[in-house]
């Protein structure tokens, strides 16, 4: 009798509910062992007792079991000595309402066949029996399920079973083990293709072919916070501060990483040692500047701005230096006059170094009249090349930058 009823639920079992099956789903066999407890209707008259329960049941998707259960009550009648026994089959349908969390709650609903074996005839509503009862129920209820893993689970559920011959209503409590028998437990998705399941990946949406670490994030190697596939600076060294980009940050913008650097905050484009400070000039730098000027005059022609330029970009190079802007003239006129015209000339260069951002401090002018020619004045060629402006750049009384 068992066996032909165990062999039809599974039948109908698979006729019901393979439509519920999905592709994206893993299915499979399931077995539950169980115990519970059995607590009859008053109108029974008998003793609630423990009983032993056996499942069979089939995994259609992660949200739908259908279960084969058998399960046997041994009573007595209530103040009496005559025993009962109460064999139960029935087919369920579980649907599980969260199956993606550790603790998930189902909700059960079937129907199966009863079997009362008394010794004695048994007295239901008051109405004597004789011999064996059978009777046909549905059963419903509720569950908790705690998930060890994908195919171990801790079950308990409490439902209602209504006679349809008698509309008498027990209830039984069932705590049992449910195994899943398949290559795979619960579904496992992973939407983003990093190897991690969704319910494990802390970083979702991780980019394609992006290695990831065993939470489903972007690895990093050298532990400063940006990832790998993003990272241009890889092994970084522990503790250091670093961009986006996963460099060291370089706050002065001089190269030298901030971690490095003994001399902060140096000025935008200065040229700078392997510590980050100014490179210091030890020897006077004269820069001849290729700046002529016509005779009586302190104008400087606009072609020559490449060349007060030239100055000016390395002072910027060099933010410890200090310029002295000479000034020269030919022989032409008075000792005194040409010491005035040389003053000026000097002068008109040292503004357009400041105008171009050398700061005033950094810049002196000075007149030297005809004194120090480097052609021959008796030429008119020469003459010219005299009247001329010389740049001496000096850092010798500078200290490196703190």
């Amino acid at each position: 009798m068992i066996r032909k009823n165990f062999k039809a639920g599974l039948a109908a079992c698979a006729l019901l509910c393979s439509p519920l099956a999905s592709a994206d789903d893993v299915s499979g066999l399931t077995l539950v062992p169980g115990i519970g407890y059995y607590d009859f209707a008053d109108e029974r008259n008998l003793d609630g007792s423990a009983f032993p329960s056996l499942g069979l049941g089939y995994q259609f998707n992660k949200h739908w079991t259908s279960e084969f259960v058998f399960s046997r009550v041994a009573s007595e009648v209530a103040n009496g000595s005559t025993e009962v026994d109460l064999e139960q089959y029935r087919l369920d349908a579980l649907y599980t309402i969260n199956p993606d969390e550790d603790v998930q709650g189902y909700l059960v609903l079937g129907g199966g066949h009863s079997e009362f074996d008394p010794e004695s005839p048994l007295s239901i509503n008051g109405v004597p029996t004789a011999g064996d009862i059978e009777e046909s129920f549905f059963n419903y209820g509720v569950g908790l399920k705690y998930a060890f893993n994908d195919r171990l689970a801790l079950r308990s559920d409490l439902r209602a079973v209504t006679s349809l011959d008698e509309e008498i209503t027990d209830v039984a409590l069932n705590v049992g083990f449910s195994f899943l028998f398949a290559e795979s437990g619960r579904t496992v998705k992973d939407a983003d293709g990093d190897g991690v399941a969704d319910n494990l990946d802390r970083c979702p949406g991780t980019p394609a072919g992006v290695a990831v670490d065993a939470q489903g994030c972007p690895l990093d190697s050298d532990g400063d916070g940006v990832a790998d596939h993003v990272d241009q600076c890889p092994n970084t060294p522990a503790g250091v501060e670093v961009n986006a980009n996963g460099c060291a940050k370089d706050d002065d913008g001089d190269g030298v990483p901030n971690h490095l650097d003994e001399c902060p905050n140096t000025a935008a484009g200065a040229k700078v040692d392997e510590k980050g400070c100014y490179i210091v000039i030890t020897e006077d730098v004269q820069v001849e500047l290729d700046v002529e000027f016509d005779t009586n005059s302190a104008e400087s022609r606009p072609e020559h701005a490449s060349e007060v330029q030239r100055v000016v970009s390395f002072m910027r190079e060099h933010p410890l230096t200090k310029v002295v802007v000479e000034g020269h003239t030919d022989s032409q006129g008075s000792a005194a006059y040409n010491q005035q015209l040389s003053e000026r000339r000097a002068a008109t260069i040292a503004t357009q170094l400041i105008s171009a951002g050398i700061p005033a401090d950094r810049v002196t002018s000075v007149g030297v009249g005809e004194a120090r020619p480097r052609a021959d004045n008796s030429t008119a060629e020469g003459r010219q090349r005299n009247r001329r402006v010389v740049a001496v750049v000096s850092a010798r009384t500078e200290k490196r930058a703190e």
